[in-house]
Formats: structure tokens, C-alpha cells, sequence
């Protein structure tokens, strides 16, 4: 039996073990709530969701209420030890309840009543569970918010209405519906960024008129022209080396160049005119004409599918020259240079010296260096001329040598 010593608290109802009543330290009172204890330790009914219990809570002392109804306590009662639970083992979380149904709130603390209050339940255990959301979940009202709009007359009911605090998201088939209010929490509410599509784009496309142009096949038929240049510069020093021979090759070279250089330029502008927006750069043209082309062919090929030929014609071109050129050198009649014949003396009496004959050799300021021409070279030693020794020109800067006669031959 509780004494009128006993603090004031929440204690085990005497009349019903189910729940606690407030005692105010000197009668009981009319409030009373669920007993915790008797709550958690009763098992769950039959097809209850599972829930996690909240823990265990200490009896908070109040201040008396006024009005209270006396009762007689009928039995001494020891209050549970809520306020100090001994330590206990962790324990594997239990299923949790899923879907719609209402979320778990914080514990609730036991609080002293106020006159006029509504007693204070513990969801998942004082009341039943919420029948189960078939629709997305509205948002919450605040207090003293709009009140839902109305259903306008005309029409159905089920029909979409316009978003508002009781409707904050309208039916349609072609988005995405949230269901529930954190699926509307987790939107990104960042602006979007605005993109400007470029002005290319809404022009009109260009057309491809054509791929031939005359700056091209001056490019693919210009060792044809080197040839000529040779050729003329062959003739006008008569295959000999004079004093005017630098300044002819120069003037020739500088010929080749301006015409490449004006080849490229007009192919450049003539693709640009026949609707070509991408052109290769007249700067590969510092690399050869074979450079230039190659851009060319690979730019042109990408947009028609055609206009390879002027590169074909190069490289075909560029190898029967090569050759031609390689092959006239040697067939065609000139005079050797003084250079030519200085290196073929310093190389003789090197060779001989080699052999253990200490001979000097000269030979003649004229001579022919066509292919397989020939010329007579003298051998000198300490005493005078000692023989007379045969070249033959085998290729450019190559020769054979031959001993025609000795010392005694040429003293007689």
C-alpha cells in the first residue's frame, strides 16, 4: 500500500495491472495511462506488423495536478527501475514495418498530465495499424494552412485537379509520380542549366560541287616540272660547271617554289568555293607537295568519297622522275668539275700509298663524266713521272683505275 510518504509519480494502477496511475504524493489521481512494461512484455497479436519497440523510459516526476479525484491506494507498490536499466547485450535488429504505414515516432516520455489533456498513446501499441496507402502520399497541412480545395462541380471525381496543399501533385502518364513525401525531398530543386545551340547548326548545310581543281594537278604533275628545270639547266651550261652555274640553279630553284606555293594557295581557295568546309592547311605545303596532298585526299575522300587521283599522280610521277633523273646524270654527256677530278686524285694516291707505292697522282683539269667515259692520270714519284694509270667512271663519285704503263714506258 502506497503511504503518504511515497514521491509523487506514476505507479502500478492497484485495480488494474494494465496500466499506471498518478499518484500525487498523497492520494491517486483520476489520469492514467497504458502500463510500459505489461506493454512490451505482452506478444504481439496474430498478423501484426513488426516494429522496433522504443526503450525503456524513466518516470518523470511532476508538479500535482488540481481537481484530482482521492482514491485509496490499495496495496504498497515498488516503482519499476525505469530511470537506471541494467546494461543488456545487443540485439540483432527485428523486422521492420515496411510500405505506407505510419513511420515510429520518438519515444514518448511519460509526463504528468494536465487538466483537460489527451492522454498520450504509443504508436504501434495503443492503436491499430493504418490500413495501407493504395495512392501517393499528400503532403502534410501545416497548422492554420489553406484548407483543400473543393471538388468543382462538373466534374469526376477521380479526375486530376489542380495541385494545391491537399493535392500537391497532379495524375498524369507521361511523368513519374512520387510516392510519398520523401520521394518529393529527394528532388534536385537546383536550376537547370540553359544550353545555346551553336550558330553552325542553324545555318544551312553547304553543298559539294566539285573536287578537281587546277591548283591540284599543278601540285601532282610538278616533278614533271623539276624535270624541265633540270633539263634547262643542263642545257644553258652545257653540263659544265662556270662561274653563273650557282646563280642558274638558284634562279630555277626559286621558279619551282612560286609555282608550288601558287598551286597550293588556288587549290585552297578553289575547294572553299566548291562548298568544302573542311580544307587542309596551306602550311602542310612546308613539307613537300606530297604532304599537302596527302591532307588534301584525306579531307576531300571524307566529305565525297572521291579526289585521291591528283595524289595517285604525284607519287607515280615523283618515282618516274626520280629515275629518269638518276639514269640521265650517267648517260647523258657533261663534263667532269674540277672538284670531280681533285677528289679522284686525293682518293688514287691514297690507295696507292695504301699498297706501299708512294706515288702522287694528277691528272687532267678536262675530262668527261659520262657514264663509262674514261681519262689518263699521271703517277709521279721523288725522280719524276713513274706511270700512267687509267679512270673510268663506273657511277656518280665511283670509278675503276688501271695501270697502262710503267716508269721505263714513260721515260722512252
Amino acid at each position: 500500500m502506497t503511504t503518504a510518504g511515497t514521491a509523487a509519480g506514476w505507479y502500478a494502477d492497484p485495480a488494474d495491472p494494465t496500466l499506471i496511475r498518478w499518484w500525487d504524493g498523497t492520494t491517486w489521481t483520476s489520469h492514467t495511462q497504458p502500463n510500459p512494461a505489461v506493454a512490451l512484455a505482452a506478444p504481439p497479436p496474430a498478423g501484426a506488423a513488426m516494429v522496433d519497440a522504443p526503450p525503456p523510459v524513466a518516470a518523470a516526476a511532476a508538479p500535482p495536478i488540481s481537481g484530482a479525484v482521492p482514491l485509496v491506494p490499495s496495496a504498497p507498490y515498488v516503482p519499476p527501475p525505469f530511470a537506471d536499466p541494467a546494461p543488456q547485450a545487443p540485439v540483432a535488429p527485428g523486422p521492420r514495418r515496411t510500405g505506407t504505414s505510419l513511420p515510429i515516432s520518438e519515444p514518448v516520455r511519460l509526463v504528468p498530465p494536465t487538466s483537460g489533456a489527451i492522454p498520450v498513446t504509443i504508436p504501434g501499441f495503443d492503436e491499430p495499424l493504418p490500413p495501407p496507402r493504395t495512392g501517393p502520399e499528400p503532403l502534410a497541412v501545416p497548422s492554420g494552412g489553406p484548407a483543400p480545395l473543393a471538388v468543382p462541380s462538373g466534374v469526376a471525381a477521380g479526375a486530376p485537379q489542380p495541385a494545391s496543399a491537399s493535392t500537391p501533385w497532379t495524375s498524369s502518364t507521361t511523368f513519374a509520380q512520387p510516392t510519398g513525401s520523401i520521394d518529393l525531398a529527394s528532388v534536385d530543386y537546383e536550376p537547370m542549366t540553359r544550353t545555346w545551340g551553336s550558330p553552325r547548326g542553324s545555318a544551312a548545310p553547304r553543298v559539294v560541287t566539285g573536287v578537281t581543281t587546277a591548283g591540284a594537278w599543278m601540285l601532282a604533275l610538278s616533278p614533271v616540272l623539276q624535270l624541265a628545270l633540270v633539263g634547262l639547266g643542263w642545257a644553258i651550261t652545257s653540263g659544265g660547271t662556270t662561274a653563273a652555274t650557282s646563280i642558274i640553279g638558284a634562279a630555277l630553284g626559286l621558279v619551282a617554289v612560286v609555282w608550288i606555293v601558287l598551286a597550293t594557295v588556288l587549290d585552297y581557295r578553289r575547294l572553299g568555293a566548291l562548298g568544302h568546309e573542311f580544307r587542309p592547311s596551306v602550311a602542310w605545303i612546308l613539307l613537300g607537295p606530297f604532304f599537302y596532298l596527302m591532307a588534301r585526299a584525306i579531307h576531300v575522300y571524307r566529305t565525297t568519297r572521291r579526289g585521291t587521283a591528283p595524289t595517285w599522280v604525284y607519287l607515280a610521277l615523283a618515282v618516274i622522275v626520280g629515275a629518269a633523273a638518276g639514269v640521265g646524270s650517267l648517260a647523258l654527256p657533261r663534263e667532269a668539275s674540277l672538284s670531280e677530278l681533285r677528289s679522284v686524285e686525293t682518293q688514287l694516291t691514297a690507295e696507292l700509298q695504301a699498297e706501299g707505292i708512294d706515288y702522287t697522282v694528277q691528272c687532267p683539269s678536262q675530262a668527261s663524266a659520262s657514264l663509262g667515259a674514261s681519262f689518263v692520270c699521271t703517277a709521279y714519284d721523288e725522280v719524276g713521272p713513274a706511270a700512267l694509270i687509267r679512270v673510268t667512271w663506273t657511277g656518280v663519285g665511283d670509278f675503276t683505275y688501271a695501270f697502262e704503263s710503267t716508269a721505263a714506258r714513260v721515260g722512252g
